[in-house]
Protein backbone atom coordinates (compact mmCIF):
# COMPACT_ATOMS: atom_id res chain seq x y z
CA UNK A 1 0.00 0.00 0.00
CA UNK A 2 2.39 2.32 0.84
CA UNK A 3 4.55 1.86 -2.43
CA UNK A 4 1.04 2.55 -4.34
CA UNK A 5 0.50 5.58 -2.15
CA UNK A 6 4.31 6.92 -3.06
CA UNK A 7 3.51 6.06 -6.97
CA UNK A 8 -0.10 7.50 -6.95
CA UNK A 9 1.65 10.97 -4.84
CA UNK A 10 4.63 11.20 -7.54
CA UNK A 11 1.99 11.02 -10.49
CA UNK A 12 -0.04 13.76 -9.00
CA UNK A 13 3.26 15.65 -8.42
CA UNK A 14 4.38 15.23 -12.11
CA UNK A 15 0.75 16.67 -13.43
CA UNK A 16 0.92 19.64 -11.10
CA UNK A 17 4.26 20.55 -12.53
CA UNK A 18 3.12 19.76 -16.28
CA UNK A 19 0.09 22.08 -15.85
CA UNK A 20 2.70 24.91 -14.38
CA UNK A 21 4.76 24.67 -16.80
CA UNK A 22 2.37 25.11 -19.38
CA UNK A 23 0.37 28.03 -18.19
CA UNK A 24 3.73 29.38 -17.23
CA UNK A 25 4.75 29.07 -21.32
CA UNK A 26 1.22 30.58 -21.86
CA UNK A 27 1.99 33.73 -19.66
CA UNK A 28 5.32 33.89 -21.52
CA UNK A 29 3.97 33.60 -25.56
CA UNK A 30 1.67 36.03 -24.26
CA UNK A 31 2.09 39.25 -26.43
CA UNK A 32 2.70 42.76 -25.23
CA UNK A 33 0.28 45.03 -26.11
CA UNK A 34 2.01 47.86 -28.61
CA UNK A 35 0.24 50.61 -27.06
CA UNK A 36 -2.18 51.82 -23.83
CA UNK A 37 -6.00 52.36 -25.11
CA UNK A 38 -6.67 55.85 -25.98
CA UNK A 39 -8.89 56.92 -23.32
CA UNK A 40 -12.82 57.70 -24.13
CA UNK A 41 -13.30 61.29 -25.56
CA UNK A 42 -14.39 63.86 -22.98
CA UNK A 43 -18.13 64.87 -22.78
CA UNK A 44 -18.92 67.53 -24.73
CA UNK A 45 -19.98 70.67 -22.06
CA UNK A 46 -23.21 72.00 -22.24
CA UNK A 47 -23.22 74.89 -24.51
CA UNK A 48 -24.21 78.06 -22.86
CA UNK A 49 -27.23 79.86 -23.31
CA UNK A 50 -28.37 83.36 -22.25
CA UNK A 51 -31.08 82.82 -19.53
CA UNK A 52 -34.51 83.29 -20.75
CA UNK A 53 -35.03 86.73 -18.47
CA UNK A 54 -32.48 88.34 -20.65
CA UNK A 55 -33.97 87.38 -23.89
CA UNK A 56 -35.12 91.02 -25.82
CA UNK A 57 -33.03 93.31 -23.40
CA UNK A 58 -31.89 96.06 -25.01
CA UNK A 59 -28.23 96.92 -23.94
CA UNK A 60 -27.70 101.32 -24.29
CA UNK A 61 -24.51 101.81 -25.91
CA UNK A 62 -21.99 103.56 -23.79
CA UNK A 63 -20.30 106.55 -24.09
CA UNK A 64 -16.40 108.01 -24.13
CA UNK A 65 -16.48 107.32 -20.14
CA UNK A 66 -17.23 103.66 -20.26
CA UNK A 67 -20.19 104.25 -18.74
CA UNK A 68 -24.07 102.87 -20.18
CA UNK A 69 -25.57 106.26 -21.97
CA UNK A 70 -29.12 105.65 -20.83
CA UNK A 71 -32.48 108.02 -20.59
CA UNK A 72 -31.40 108.91 -17.36
CA UNK A 73 -27.71 110.21 -18.47
CA UNK A 74 -26.71 113.65 -18.22
CA UNK A 75 -29.61 115.47 -16.75
CA UNK A 76 -29.66 118.85 -14.66
CA UNK A 77 -30.88 118.61 -11.19
CA UNK A 78 -34.04 119.96 -11.78
CA UNK A 79 -34.55 117.41 -14.61
CA UNK A 80 -33.53 114.52 -12.59
CA UNK A 81 -36.22 115.25 -9.95
CA UNK A 82 -38.56 114.54 -12.96
CA UNK A 83 -36.79 111.32 -13.29
CA UNK A 84 -36.72 110.51 -10.08
CA UNK A 85 -40.38 111.22 -9.52
CA UNK A 86 -41.03 108.52 -12.56
CA UNK A 87 -39.12 105.81 -11.22
CA UNK A 88 -40.63 105.84 -8.04
CA UNK A 89 -44.33 105.93 -9.84
CA UNK A 90 -43.16 103.04 -11.38
CA UNK A 91 -42.45 101.38 -7.97
CA UNK A 92 -45.33 102.40 -6.36
CA UNK A 93 -47.21 100.80 -8.69
CA UNK A 94 -45.31 97.34 -9.55
CA UNK A 95 -43.95 96.55 -5.86
CA UNK A 96 -46.73 95.87 -4.10
CA UNK A 97 -45.51 97.90 -0.93
CA UNK A 98 -47.91 100.21 1.09
CA UNK A 99 -45.23 101.69 2.50
CA UNK A 100 -43.54 102.87 -0.90
CA UNK A 101 -47.19 103.73 -1.76
CA UNK A 102 -47.38 106.04 1.08
CA UNK A 103 -44.09 107.70 0.84
CA UNK A 104 -44.68 108.63 -3.02
CA UNK A 105 -47.76 110.64 -2.31
CA UNK A 106 -45.53 112.05 0.44
CA UNK A 107 -43.01 113.37 -2.11
CA UNK A 108 -46.20 114.48 -4.56
CA UNK A 109 -47.62 116.14 -1.50
CA UNK A 110 -44.64 118.12 -0.13
CA UNK A 111 -42.93 118.44 -3.54
CA UNK A 112 -45.63 119.80 -5.68
CA UNK A 113 -43.94 123.16 -6.52
CA UNK A 114 -40.68 121.65 -7.22
CA UNK A 115 -41.80 119.22 -9.18
CA UNK A 116 -44.37 121.13 -11.02
CA UNK A 117 -41.39 122.98 -12.78
CA UNK A 118 -39.27 119.56 -13.44
CA UNK A 119 -42.02 118.57 -15.32
CA UNK A 120 -42.28 121.68 -17.54
CA UNK A 121 -38.67 121.99 -18.33
CA UNK A 122 -38.51 117.99 -18.88
CA UNK A 123 -41.33 119.44 -21.43
CA UNK A 124 -39.18 121.85 -23.23
CA UNK A 125 -36.37 119.95 -23.37
CA UNK A 126 -38.21 117.00 -24.75
CA UNK A 127 -40.23 118.71 -27.48
CA UNK A 128 -43.70 118.65 -25.80
CA UNK A 129 -46.66 117.40 -26.93
CA UNK A 130 -46.77 113.57 -28.84
CA UNK A 131 -42.84 113.77 -28.35
CA UNK A 132 -42.82 114.41 -24.82
CA UNK A 133 -45.63 111.57 -24.71
CA UNK A 134 -43.37 109.09 -26.28
CA UNK A 135 -40.55 110.25 -24.42
CA UNK A 136 -42.27 109.90 -20.70
CA UNK A 137 -43.24 106.54 -22.05
CA UNK A 138 -39.79 105.56 -22.77
CA UNK A 139 -38.71 106.63 -19.18
CA UNK A 140 -41.40 104.78 -17.19
CA UNK A 141 -40.56 101.41 -19.91
CA UNK A 142 -36.77 101.80 -18.36
CA UNK A 143 -37.69 101.45 -14.94
CA UNK A 144 -40.56 99.16 -15.66
CA UNK A 145 -38.03 95.86 -17.13
CA UNK A 146 -38.89 92.76 -15.65
CA UNK A 147 -35.73 91.45 -15.11
CA UNK A 148 -34.56 94.29 -12.95
CA UNK A 149 -37.56 94.50 -10.82
CA UNK A 150 -36.66 92.69 -7.36
CA UNK A 151 -33.42 94.87 -6.99
CA UNK A 152 -35.35 98.09 -8.10
CA UNK A 153 -38.15 97.45 -5.64
CA UNK A 154 -35.14 96.96 -3.23
CA UNK A 155 -33.45 100.00 -4.10
CA UNK A 156 -36.81 102.20 -4.40
CA UNK A 157 -38.14 101.52 -0.90
CA UNK A 158 -35.12 103.67 0.84
CA UNK A 159 -35.14 106.11 -1.36
CA UNK A 160 -39.04 106.69 -1.53
CA UNK A 161 -38.18 106.76 2.62
CA UNK A 162 -36.18 108.99 2.36
CA UNK A 163 -37.30 111.30 -0.51
CA UNK A 164 -40.55 111.86 1.83
CA UNK A 165 -38.85 113.32 4.48
CA UNK A 166 -37.23 115.76 2.77
CA UNK A 167 -38.43 119.42 3.46
CA UNK A 168 -40.23 121.49 0.94
CA UNK A 169 -37.49 122.45 -2.03
CA UNK A 170 -35.03 120.28 -1.15
CA UNK A 171 -35.43 117.83 -3.81
CA UNK A 172 -33.12 119.24 -6.53
CA UNK A 173 -30.13 118.71 -4.55
CA UNK A 174 -31.11 114.76 -3.18
CA UNK A 175 -32.65 114.14 -6.94
CA UNK A 176 -28.98 113.17 -8.89
CA UNK A 177 -27.64 110.96 -5.94
CA UNK A 178 -31.41 109.15 -6.01
CA UNK A 179 -31.54 108.95 -9.35
CA UNK A 180 -27.99 107.35 -9.37
CA UNK A 181 -29.06 104.90 -6.97
CA UNK A 182 -32.21 104.33 -8.24
CA UNK A 183 -30.88 103.32 -11.75
CA UNK A 184 -28.09 101.41 -10.45
CA UNK A 185 -29.97 97.91 -10.76
CA UNK A 186 -30.10 98.30 -14.42
CA UNK A 187 -26.94 99.43 -15.10
CA UNK A 188 -25.94 95.46 -13.02
CA UNK A 189 -28.55 94.37 -15.32
CA UNK A 190 -27.02 95.45 -18.41
CA UNK A 191 -23.38 94.35 -17.19
CA UNK A 192 -24.81 91.12 -16.28
CA UNK A 193 -26.93 90.47 -20.25
CA UNK A 194 -23.73 92.35 -21.87
CA UNK A 195 -21.59 89.13 -19.98
CA UNK A 196 -23.91 86.66 -20.47
CA UNK A 197 -24.42 86.94 -24.33
CA UNK A 198 -20.44 87.20 -24.83
CA UNK A 199 -19.38 83.91 -23.20
CA UNK A 200 -22.43 82.51 -24.52
CA UNK A 201 -20.97 83.75 -27.97
CA UNK A 202 -17.37 82.92 -27.30
CA UNK A 203 -17.96 79.45 -26.38
CA UNK A 204 -20.74 78.17 -28.82
CA UNK A 205 -18.16 79.70 -31.61
CA UNK A 206 -15.23 77.19 -30.30
CA UNK A 207 -17.92 74.33 -30.06
CA UNK A 208 -18.10 72.12 -33.52
CA UNK A 209 -21.05 69.95 -34.27
CA UNK A 210 -20.94 66.17 -33.22
CA UNK A 211 -19.57 64.61 -36.14
CA UNK A 212 -18.03 67.60 -37.99
CA UNK A 213 -15.41 70.12 -37.50
CA UNK A 214 -18.07 73.08 -38.48
CA UNK A 215 -17.88 75.73 -35.62
CA UNK A 216 -21.36 76.56 -34.66
CA UNK A 217 -22.86 79.65 -35.32
CA UNK A 218 -23.63 82.38 -32.71
CA UNK A 219 -26.95 83.07 -31.26
CA UNK A 220 -29.47 85.42 -32.94
CA UNK A 221 -28.31 89.13 -33.13
CA UNK A 222 -29.63 91.19 -31.00
CA UNK A 223 -31.17 94.76 -31.94
CA UNK A 224 -29.48 97.10 -32.01
CA UNK A 225 -28.16 99.23 -28.73
CA UNK A 226 -30.28 101.86 -27.59
CA UNK A 227 -33.35 100.82 -29.56
CA UNK A 228 -36.37 101.23 -28.11
CA UNK A 229 -38.48 98.15 -27.53
CA UNK A 230 -42.03 98.72 -27.74
CA UNK A 231 -44.08 98.24 -24.14
CA UNK A 232 -46.72 99.14 -22.37
CA UNK A 233 -47.32 102.64 -21.50
CA UNK A 234 -47.51 102.93 -18.14
CA UNK A 235 -49.75 106.43 -16.33
CA UNK A 236 -47.80 109.60 -15.44
CA UNK A 237 -49.51 112.15 -13.29
CA UNK A 238 -48.61 114.44 -10.23
CA UNK A 239 -52.10 112.55 -8.52
CA UNK A 240 -51.19 110.71 -5.56
CA UNK A 241 -51.96 106.91 -5.88
CA UNK A 242 -54.78 104.87 -3.59
CA UNK A 243 -53.35 103.32 -1.12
Amino acid sequence: MRGRDTIAWGYRSASLAALLLALGGCARQRPAPSEAPAPPPPAASPRPEVPPAYAGILVPPKSADGRYATINSGLDPVEAQWHVRAALNVAALSCRAPALVADYNRLLAVQKAPLRAANAAAMRNHGGGAAYDGFMTRLYNYFALPAAKPSFCAAAAPIAAQAAALAPGMLASFAPNALAALEQPFLSLFALVEQSRAEAQGQTQSQPEAGSGAAQAGPAPVPAAGAVKPGPRLPYDIGTLPH
